[in-house]
């Protein structure tokens, strides 16, 4: 079984690029659907991460408290590797447990933070995103309705998107470019 691992800087089209190898039939764990799934789930990470945030991370309901937590972590440096450090070693473990399970000869891992949560180590191969920052700006402020300066926020704690692709065993052109084609043809190479 080959794992391979899918990245890019936000708004890069992880996701569009993750629905078209559904559609090849490729099983995929999305690492950040899952990583909050067990933000809330899981007691232990619940635990931490009040400890790490405070009590208002949660709302009365259990469910994150986004806006909260969003504004403590991009603001802090610090606070962000806290919480990264105990929620994306839970998202491996889980994506572990989750591919003992598959039987596809290709499986898949999307995460945006692939390389910063050492995730790379996990798969065979990895697989940037690649579009146009300006774009990407554009893609994340329509979609997430926030201003420019808070996707720059969130943008200054990745890593930066020459290592990413630097890193990558292969690179796929979201933009002027057709992704099928070029998604098939890495298939076929694979």
């Amino acid at each position: 079984m080959i794992t391979l691992g899918i990245t890019g800087g936000i708004g890069c089209g992880k996701t569009t690029i993750c629905k078209i190898l559904s559609l090849l039939d490729i099983p995929l764990f999305i690492s950040d659907i899952e990583a909050k799934k067990l933000m809330v789930e899981n007691h232990q990470i619940k635990t931490k991460l009040t400890t790490i945030l405070g009590d208002k991370s949660y709302f009365p309901t259990g469910q994150l408290n986004k806006p909260y937590i969003s504004n403590l972590i991009f603001n802090n440096p610090k606070t962000l590797e806290l919480v990264n450090k105990v929620v994306h070693q839970a998202t491996k473990d889980a994506f572990i447990k989750w591919k003992q399970q598959q039987t596809s000869s290709i499986v898949a891992y999307e995460s945006a933070l692939l390389f910063e949560s050492n995730s790379n180590e996990i798969v065979d191969k990895v697989i940037y995103i690649k579009a146009p920052l300006e774009i990407r700006i554009k893609r994340v402020m329509l979609r997430d309705h926030i201003s420019r300066e808070k996707v720059m926020d969130r943008i200054k704690n990745q890593l930066d998107d020459k290592i990413k692709e630097n890193k990558a065993d292969y690179i796929i052109y979201n933009h002027n470019r057709l992704v099928i084609p070029q998604i098939i043809n890495l298939i076929n190479q694979i």
